[in-house]
């Protein structure tokens, strides 16, 4: 009986599973991206080259542009769904944001070159990680 239940389980279900396909979403414009991240199922960010920010509400269908300076963004983190730190290179590049990237803070630190990576566990404890 088991065994019934189970491959009725397999017949039924396994269409959906096996029809799953990549999509490409659109992007408001071409660029590499180098970093992505998501809050929840829904909320997310990607980054990129020359102050590349996007920004999506809806599981990456559709994505906005961010306005940031035009410095290469290496990474992203978000905190929370209103807190974001990204870095990059060109002057050791710091940005923040406290309202979801509406407007980003340059808090970037002279005498750095690059950083790569950033990583953060709550609003004021967090990592940056240089080449």
């Amino acid at each position: 009986m088991k065994q019934k239940i189970a491959m009725i389980f397999v017949l039924i279900f396994y269409p959906n599973f096996t029809s799953s396909q990549w999509v490409q979403p659109t992007s408001p414009e071409s660029h590499n991206l180098w970093s992505v991240f998501f809050t929840d199922s829904i909320n997310g960010h990607a980054v990129g080259g020359s102050g590349f920010i996007i920004r999506t509400s809806d599981g990456g269908q559709n994505w906005t542009k961010v306005d940031a300076p035009d410095n290469l963004i290496n990474d992203v983190h978000f905190i929370d769904s209103g807190n974001d730190w990204a870095v990059g290179a060109g002057g050791g590049l710091i940005l923040k944001t406290t309202d979801a990237s509406k407007n980003w803070i340059d808090e970037s630190v002279s005498g750095v070159n690059n950083f790569n990576s950033v990583f953060f566990v709550d609003v004021t404890t967090g990592w940056i990680v240089m080449p």
